[in-house]
């Protein structure tokens, strides 16, 4: 793939270098530097996206892709036994689907003249944050809706999707004055109102999928507190070995996107809720831009569906 985007490259480059009568610009060079900052640009860790480690996330790869169908569960299909009359019980009797629209977004970088020039003399590579910072800003694009939507469009993120239901802390009171048993009795108290709403379908007992989103500090606070002054246990520590709906500290994740007196359960799972990518970040031939060049980029955007009800739940008030 990487030698076939450099022929690409190359020969836009050599049009534009030829289009403009600029001399010293090798267009092979110049071809092979773009497409090892293209390549660093999309192996880069960017530590500020945390959106992929929240929620699940599903790519389309389809650039030519305007929409995607998705469906959603409006109550668990019950299976039965046989009836004399033959009927069955079936489960598309409770399966919806929608169809919802992909939005395209854009961003890019440029070049000098000078600095495509000093690539061809040298043989060098270019600085690659330009092109990093071109896939970090679709990143961040993509993070902000998917945890807060697109009004504008009509999207609605993670985070303020108003159909996700709330549940009162035990006794009304916040953490502030609450031993580590009381932290983890509404912990418990969360998973199991949404257990036993769903007749137990789910956030079922020791379920990989489980996860508890807390607030930042209230994260920090369980995860970096003794249990008590003789304990070299957390309270973190306390919580995952005592529930029965967590089994791993890994379970157990932090976000500033959450209200400072609120917690959320969820399930990492697609068929429940995932971000839409309609096809992420690709960077598209070069243009020209006065006495330089400019590499477009597109990518599209589906945004956060929350495919289940009842599958996300929120205690306010910790």
């Amino acid at each position: 793939m990487n030698e076939e985007r450099k022929i690409a490259l190359s020969k836009v480059v050599a049009g534009l270098v030829a289009s403009d009568s600029i001399a010293d610009v090798n267009p092979e060079n110049v071809a092979s530097a773009l497409v090892k900052v293209e390549t660093e640009a999309y192996k880069t860790d960017y530590p500020d996206i945390v959106f992929q480690d929240i929620l699940p996330v599903v790519n389309y790869n389809d650039p030519t892709a305007t929409s995607f169908a998705y469906y959603y569960v409006t109550e668990a299909g019950k299976a039965q036994l046989a009836n004399p009359d033959g009927k069955i019980a079936w489960v598309d009797s409770f399966i919806g689907m929608k169809q919802a629209p992909l939005f395209d977004g854009n961003t890019g970088y440029k070049y000098t003249l000078k600095d495509l020039q000093r690539v061809s003399k040298l043989g060098g590579s270019l600085d690659s944050l330009k092109a990093e910072t071109a896939v970090q800003a679709s990143l961040q694009l993509a993070q902000d809706i998917a945890f807060y939507g697109d009004e504008k469009r009509g999207i609605v993120g993670f985070f303020n999707n108003p159909d996700v239901p709330s549940v009162a802390p035990i006794g009304g009171m916040d953490w502030s004055g609450k031993t580590p048993k009381q932290i983890l009795a509404d912990i418990n108290h969360l998973f199991s109102t949404a257990f036993e709403t769903t007749k137990e379908v789910e956030f079922k007992v020791g379920s990989k999928t489980n996860r508890l989103l807390l607030p930042t500090a209230k994260y920090s606070y369980i995860a970096t507190t003794p249990l008590n002054d003789n304990s070299d246990k957390t309270i973190l520590d306390f919580i995952v070995n005592s529930s029965v709906f967590l089994s791993d500290k890994s379970q157990v994740k932090s976000s500033a996107q959450m209200p400072s007196n609120s917690m959320r359960i969820y399930q990492f799972d697609k068929r429940k809720v995932s971000f839409q990518w309609g096809h992420m970040i690709n960077f598209k031939a070069p243009q020209p831009d006065d006495l330089g060049m400019k590499v477009p980029a597109d990518f599209s955007i589906g945004g956060t569906t929350l495919k289940k009800p009842l599958s996300c739940w929120d205690m306010e008030g910790i």
